[in-house]
């Protein structure tokens, strides 16, 4: 038997997933001090660079527009580690 799921509910379903991702780990850096380093931040950073290989790679009627999802946390840690390397340099 073979049952197929929508790609409307798989889209939706990814995109609710990538808001809670983007969500949790926000909050993470927002209110524990621990989560703020640069490793954590590069650890962070390389995770997203996987999920956006993934998104690239799945089709666009499953991913849609899952990366914008993403917005917050990618701005984070970006800032987190530009923030933390140039006071490194210092």
């Amino acid at each position: 038997m073979n049952s197929q799921v929508p790609s409307f509910f798989i889209r939706k379903l990814t995109t609710q997933v990538f808001s809670f991702i983007n969500i949790s780990l926000f909050n993470s850096l927002l209110l524990r001090r621990e989560c703020c380093t640069f490793s954590n931040g590069e650890y962070v950073k390389s995770g997203l660079a996987e999920l956006e290989k993934w998104i690239v790679n799945s089709k666009e009627e499953f991913a849609g527009t899952s990366w914008h999802e993403l917005n917050y946390i990618r701005q984070a840690v970006g800032f987190l580690v530009e923030a933390l390397s140039f006071l490194i340099a210092l």
